[in-house]
């Protein structure tokens, strides 16, 4: 239901930072369950095809970019009510930029 996305950047290593964020089934909102997922997390991005979703570090020096390009989930015709929203299948693409 919640993929947790971390960024460790130490490019300067007298200030290392890292940066979450937390991706989560529509299921997520629906049932009011963020806190469960998240706790102090910095953001939340409702997962769906296309989603385009970035994790900055403070000082711009690098950045985790990411890009939803599948994301299905099980719902409550499944035959499992308990797996309603978790992921049936989910691909995202990656990147990682390292800014001059």
């Amino acid at each position: 239901m919640a993929l947790d996305v971390w960024l460790f950047d130490k490019t300067d290593e007298r200030k290392l930072e890292t940066k979450t964020a937390v991706l989560v089934s529509p299921q997520v909102i629906a049932r009011d369950m963020a806190k469960i997922f998240g706790g102090e997390r910095e953001s939340f991005d409702l997962l769906q095809p296309e989603l385009q979703s970035s994790l900055p570090t403070g000082r711009r020096l690098s950045a985790l970019d990411c890009l939803v390009k599948e994301a299905a989930f099980f719902d409550a015709n499944s035959g499992d009510d308990t797996a309603t929203g978790v992921f049936r299948t989910l691909e995202i693409a990656m990147t990682v930029l390292r800014r001059r």
